[in-house]
C-alpha cells in the first residue's frame, strides 16, 4: 500500500514533468545521454585550484536572483556552479588552450571585458554571478561544459 506521502510526492513529480516542461531547467544534451546538469548527476571538477571560501547552496541561491536570473534557471545554474566550482567563490582552472576560468561560475577569461570586470572582481560572487547572467543571456547553459 502507498503511503499518502509517497501518492503526493508522485503527484508533484507529475506536474513538474508532464504538466510543466517549458519550465522544467535544462541543458541542452545529447538525445543519447541524459543531460548531466538535470538529472543533478553532475559531480565537481576534478581539475584546476579548488579552494574557499566557499558558500552554501541557500548563498548562491540569493545570489542567483539579486544578479537577475529567472526562478527557472536558479536550479540548473546552482548545479553548475557545483560542477565548476564545488560552490568556491575563487576557483580557478586553466584550460587546454591556455585561457583561464575564475571564480564560481568559472568565467572564462574571453568574457571578463564583456562584463566589464577584472579577475579580481571575479572572485565577489555576485559580480560572477552578475557576469554569468550576461553570459547566460548570450549563450544559454550551453556556455558550461556542465551542460554538455
Amino acid at each position: 500500500m502507498l503511503s499518502r506521502f509517497t501518492l503526493q510526492s508522485a503527484a508533484i513529480m507529475f506536474t513538474l514533468v508532464v504538466l510543466l516542461p517549458g519550465y522544467a531547467p535544462i541543458c541542452r544534451a545529447s538525445t543519447a545521454l541524459p543531460n548531466k546538469a538535470a538529472t543533478g548527476d553532475i559531480k565537481p571538477n576534478s581539475y584546476g585550484k579548488v579552494h574557499g571560501p566557499f558558500l552554501s547552496e541557500p548563498e548562491v541561491r540569493r545570489v542567483l536572483k539579486k544578479a537577475g536570473f529567472p526562478a527557472h534557471a536558479i536550479p540548473t545554474m546552482l548545479q553548475i556552479a557545483r560542477c565548476e566550482s564545488s560552490l568556491s567563490v575563487t576557483a580557478e582552472n586553466v584550460n587546454r588552450d591556455g585561457s583561464v576560468d575564475f571564480g564560481l561560475f568559472q568565467i572564462n577569461e574571453r568574457n571578463w571585458a564583456g562584463c566589464h570586470v577584472s579577475k579580481t572582481e571575479l572572485s565577489d560572487p555576485y559580480n560572477n554571478t552578475r557576469c554569468a547572467q550576461q553570459v547566460w543571456q548570450r549563450q544559454g547553459f550551453d556556455a558550461w561544459g556542465c551542460c554538455i
